[in-house]
């Protein structure tokens, strides 16, 4: 083989490594992308799953007071409905309650 066709075969193999990174660093970005994807939903999942989190224990929390107030036991009722509104307020105040209704 000649010195022109020489370099030429390794200019080829030059192009063809980079095409070949290029192509791989391409795959990596997709990759990289649905990653990040992915990450967000799990962000938006742990987030709706923390209010409904936050909306059972204040359901909770109503329905201990119904059956403290049920009971006769009105001093345990107003305990709970206090907490209520103490949990809602703080919601408000964090954004997760709808509406901005003040509570006062």
């Amino acid at each position: 083989m000649s010195e022109p066709d020489t370099q030429t075969d390794q200019l080829l193999a030059a192009a063809e490594q980079g095409l070949a990174a290029a192509h791989h660093e391409s795959e990596l970005q997709k990759i990289l992308a649905v990653q990040r994807a992915s990450l967000q939903d799990l962000r938006t999942m742990r987030t709706a799953l923390s209010q409904r989190n936050t909306h059972m224990e204040r359901l909770a929390l109503q329905l201990q007071a119904a059956l403290a107030a049920q009971s006769g036991d009105l001093p345990r009722a107003r305990q709970d409905m206090d907490a209520v509104h103490r949990q809602l307020r703080s919601m408000m105040l964090q954004g997760h309650a709808g509406g901005g209704k003040s509570l006062s």
